[in-house]
């Protein structure tokens, strides 16, 4: 029997992982259920996909104590199994951190341990990437710990750098990547083939 998960994904751009995840559990692929949102920003495409689609949210803009406070009550209210960093620019309160560990997991748009660290995320891995001539790059799910890419590794998946490839074309195609890996990494959870 399948595993349901609540889920909570904290998210400053767009959604766009958030929105595959919904995708995937409205085509019966999966069967957890988006409980939350946590941004840091107001307007993104996520809090209005969120809106949108009468999931809650909480916006963080702070980083006080009680801002920690704040979060934690919210994930437990809303019994929260997994939490899902896509794309959140801002560095999760050590509350948060030892409350859920392992269970916050962060994509990230390349394969670690190479590309990763403090200052490497979005455009900034995909030039690094494109600068340094390798020939493959991926996207990596792993355990968020209190420093920047350097917890536990979940799963990754790779993909070939292409010879005409800029940084818009290859985040692209890393994006479409990071989305069908979490899916995949939450199904493997859901049936049973990964424990968190």
């Amino acid at each position: 029997m399948r595993r349901a998960l609540n889920l909570a994904f904290f998210a400053t751009g767009n959604g766009t992982a958030m929105r595959a995840i919904s995708s995937a559990i409205e085509r019966g692929k999966l069967k957890s259920r988006i409980k939350l949102l946590i941004s840091n920003k107001d307007d993104s495409g996520a809090v209005i996909w969120a809106r949108d689609s009468q999931v809650a949210s909480l916006l963080i803009t702070g980083t006080a104590d009680s801002d920690h406070a704040t979060c934690l009550d919210t994930l437990n209210r809303y019994n929260i199994d997994l939490i899902l960093l896509t794309g959140y620019m801002r560095k999760i309160g050590r509350p948060v951190l030892d409350r859920y560990f392992p269970r916050i997991w962060n994509i990230h748009p390349a394969l670690l341990p190479h590309f990763g660290g403090k200052g490497m995320y979005g455009s900034r891995v995909h030039k690094a990437v494109l600068a340094s001539g390798v020939q493959r790059t991926g996207a990596t799910i792993h355990i968020a710990d209190p420093d920047y890419d350097t917890g536990p590794i979940v799963c990754q998946a790779a993909l070939d750098v292409r010879v005409n490839d800029t940084s818009d074309s290859l985040a692209d195609r890393v994006k479409e990547l990071e989305s069908e890996l979490l899916v995949a990494a939450i199904d493997y959870v859901e049936c049973g083939a990964l424990e968190i």
